[in-house]
This record gives structure tokens, C-alpha cells and sequence, in this order.
């Protein structure tokens, strides 16, 4: 089962700090997780969902996750692919969550202020993850990200490396 954008990532177009961020922890030059921040369009999830292709993983949203979790303890998560179907319940999410290669979670602090349950989920799937590889991503500094979620979670987001990413949106650029 993955949740992810559907996009199709040309690597040539990865800012070079981020790609540069991946190799170093790909290869054991660094601590996870992983925090990309800057603005909005500048290809933080874009390379995300690149390291996604390479490295096989799971994809999810700060806020998207405990909805996901809530979906699934209440009526299953019904899924089908390559003629196989079947219901997820939460402990699949989390048995998922555990065993992926690679786990990424966007939009940290973008919809507003996190509910207690968005906190809280986040937390465990850090710490489900502790050591292991980890992408957080946000529009938001870490210090404007501080404002938004307590101390237990942002010591985990800050404990391995930043890759701040800068530039202009990508989106209106291109247009």
C-alpha cells in the first residue's frame, strides 16, 4: 500500500542540497531524520517522492496520517492492486510504517495548528522510526515550526540534518 503524490521526478532537476542531504544519509555520512524546509515550490516534496522511486517507501501528510489511522480503526482502509484487494486497520498502517525502506511526511505545520491526536501520531511515527530513514517536510522554519508543535516532537525533527532549501516557486516559474 502507497500513499504518494503521483509525480514523476526528473533527478536533474533535485536542488543539489537536498539530493546532496540523501546521499550523505544513504550512505550512513549522517543522522535521520531527515528536515527539508523553504518556501512553497522550491522541489522539497519533488525530491521526496524521487527518494521514494529510489529507495521504495511510504508517503503520508502531518495531518493526513492520524485521519488515516482514525479511517482505518473505524471502517478499514479498502485497497486493490494488480487484482488483490483486502481492509488495512491501523496496525497495518503502523506494521507499514515500521518495515518501510523509507518513510516521508509532508507539510509539517502547514494546515494550522496540529490537533493533540495530529501531535501525538506524529510523535509515535518518529519515534517508530527513530534511527532508521525519515524525511519531514515544511514550508516553515524550524524555529517558526517550534512555535507549532512542543519540544518531544521538534528534539526528534532537529536531532539529525536540515536541508534548507531556498529559491522561488517552481510552479509559477515554469508557467
Amino acid at each position: 500500500m502507497t500513499f504518494r503524490p503521483e509525480v514523476s521526478p526528473n533527478r536533474s532537476e533535485i536542488d543539489p542540497t537536498i539530493s546532496q542531504a540523501i546521499n550523505r544519509l544513504a550512505t550512513g555520512k549522517g543522522e535521520w531524520p531527515l528536515l527539508i524546509y523553504g518556501p512553497v515550490g522550491t522541489g522539497k516534496t519533488y525530491a521526496a517522492v524521487a527518494a521514494l522511486d529510489r529507495f521504495g517507501g511510504v508517503y503520508h501528510t502531518a495531518s493526513g496520517f492520524p485521519e488515516k489511522l482514525i479511517l482505518a480503526d473505524d471502517r478499514g482502509i479498502q485497497w486493490h492492486r494488480d487484482g488483490e484487494s483486502g481492509v488495512w486497520r491501523s496496525e497495518n498502517l503502523w506494521r507499514h510504517i515500521r518495515l518501510a525502506a523509507l518513510v516521508v511526511v509532508d507539510e509539517l505545520g502547514s494546515r494550522g495548528v496540529p490537533t493533540p491526536t495530529q501531535k501525538a501520531r506524529l510523535q509515535e511515527l518518529m519515534d517508530s522510526r527513530e534511527g532508521r530513514p525519515l524525511i519531514l517536510i515544511s514550508n516553515l522554519t524550524p524555529e517558526e515550526l517550534c512555535g507549532i508543535y512542543d519540544e518531544r516532537i521538534m528534539s526528534r525533527a532537529l536531532r539529525g540534518t536540515l536541508a534548507k532549501v531556498e529559491g522561488q516557486d517552481r510552479r509559477i516559474f515554469k508557467s
